[in-house]
């Protein structure tokens, strides 16, 4: 990998974390999820992600491109659960 690859895999890292910390603490701070709810909420949330379908000519390619999206958007989930875990475990301190 060159290091313009490393630089940009790293930006779309770094992008995906604040996201993913904006994101939790807007749901906990507006009440929309609890720390006890949250593995219920990523779980619809999956659920509805599982459901995006693509608009293109191919169905397999549609299909492939829906399976994508879907587990992309768990992996975000998983990071924002570990989040939560580490934000949880340090107010118990």
């Amino acid at each position: 990998m060159d290091d313009d690859a490393i630089k940009l895999e790293m930006r779309i890292s770094a992008i995906e974390y604040l996201l993913c910390k904006m994101h939790l603490v807007t749901l906990l701070a507006s009440g929309a999820v609890r720390p006890e709810t949250f593995d219920e909420f990523a779980e619809g949330f999956v659920a509805g992600a599982a459901q995006q379908k693509f608009p293109v000519p191919d169905a397999a390619l549609s299909d492939h491109l829906s399976g994508e999206w879907e587990e992309a958007i768990a992996r975000l989930l998983r990071l924002e659960k570990t989040l939560l875990e580490q934000t949880m475990s340090g107010r118990s301190r």
